[in-house]
């Protein structure tokens, strides 16, 4: 099952162009490391579907 917060992760994963942040619900006092997890070309597939539903 996708909880809630992994599922709001996978979208911001998408909206930031592939590049997964550190998700957290408190306050998080440390550099963030950032990961690249999808290709810019993956992600625009995705926008173009996104686009096409809405």
């Amino acid at each position: 099952m996708l909880s809630s917060l992994r599922l709001a992760n996978v979208y911001a994963i998408i909206d930031s162009y592939g590049i997964n942040h550190a998700v957290s619900i408190t306050k998080i006092n440390h550099p963030i490391i950032e990961h690249c997890v999808l290709s810019e070309n993956l992600v625009e597939i995705v926008f173009h579907m996104r686009e096409s539903i809405a």
